[in-house]
């Protein structure tokens, strides 16, 4: 009897937590700003997480961002809380190598019953990332909360909560902050409108994927959000293998307004690494850890003894006879 309880518990604790119920498995390296700890997040502005407010922790575990050897973590070091919305930011004490970003919206959200959003979550602590598809539910219009309702099998769990709500154009319009798959499955969010003033008051960055590639002899176009508190004019500037297309990038053309997504396009001449600055603390490096190979000198050939550089024996024996002529000339 023990050793049947031992097993169950072992099996239990061994059990994988998997994210939304009945969701569509997605490859944490399409989303790789996507965290979990015992909710989901999402990186933005280098080294920020957005989550839900009731999702208390001390670190993060990065799934899909580059360079980790499997899931690893981040420590926070800074948490500010929304006045009343279930919603936080959180500043991680690294910077993620993160090559993709998912940009916000504070497009208005209607009850229009024929939009479909898209949910991410890893669910609890587990580290395999669903989606699911929702739509508007019923005529809901409260400036803050956003509910919808599963229009497939997959099911939000509360493991979920702070993960992304996503539009059509691939934009996050709201975080989950609950949902219940044993219930009718229906998920509440708080609205990206109700919590954007409080985001750019405290970001008042660039929000930007963190590295990128970029051929030899070929350019590349990249997207940056503004979320500064109020309108910024350029001031990026490169170093290392790259060089800025400025007629090709919006970005470097009149004022960006906040939540404004503007563009960057670089070209690099060899494919080493370089780095576009976009503010203090803020940069994109592209073709990472790559240089030019320099390889080593040839050394010379060691001298040969007998002869070439040096004095061989019959040199040596000549020198010898000259010495003893010069001695009995004296």
């Amino acid at each position: 009897m023990k050793k049947t309880l031992l097993s169950i518990s072992l099996m239990a604790m061994s059990a994988p937590t998997f994210a939304i119920q009945n969701g569509t498995p997605e490859s944490p390296a399409n989303f790789p700003s996507l965290v979990t700890m015992n909710c989901t997040g999402t990186i933005i502005a280098g080294n920020w997480v957005m989550t839900a407010k009731h999702c208390n922790e001390q670190s993060v575990t990065l799934v899909g961002a580059k360079g980790q050897n499997g899931a690893s973590t981040v420590a926070i070091t800074k948490q500010e809380k929304h006045g009343d919305a279930d919603f936080a930011l959180w500043q991680l004490s690294d910077i993620p190598q993160v090559d993709k970003s998912l940009f916000l919206s504070t497009e208005s959200v209607t009850n229009d019953k024929e939009q479909i959003f898209n949910i991410y979550g890893f669910g609890q602590t587990g580290t395999h990332l669903n989606s699911a598809q929702y739509q508007i539910h019923g005529n809901y219009n409260s400036p803050e909360i956003l509910d919808l309702d599963p229009i497939t099998d997959g099911r939000g769990v509360p493991g979920d909560s702070g993960g992304p709500i996503v539009n059509s154009n691939k934009k996050v319009i709201a975080f989950t902050t609950g949902g219940n798959a044993e219930t009718d499955g229906k998920v509440a969010s708080v609205r990206m409108t109700y919590v954007s003033d409080f985001i750019l008051s405290t970001i008042n960055a660039w929000h930007h994927p963190t590295i990128g590639s970029v051929a030899a002899g070929q350019s590349t176009t990249i997207e940056v959000q503004s979320l500064h508190a109020n309108p910024v004019t350029d001031t990026a500037f490169r170093t290392g293998d790259i060089e800025i297309d400025v007629a090709n990038s919006s970005c470097m053309t009149g004022q960006v307004q906040p939540f404004d997504i503007c563009t960057y396009t670089v070209s690099s001449k060899n494919g080493y690494e370089g780095v576009l600055t976009l503010e203090d603390g803020h940069t994109v490096t592209f073709n990472k850890g790559k240089s030019e190979v320099i390889t080593p000198p040839t050394p010379e050939p060691a001298p040969d003894s007998s002869g070439g550089g040096a004095l061989g024996f019959l040199g040596l024996l000549g020198l010898g006879l000259v010495t003893l002529r010069r001695q009995f000339a004296r």
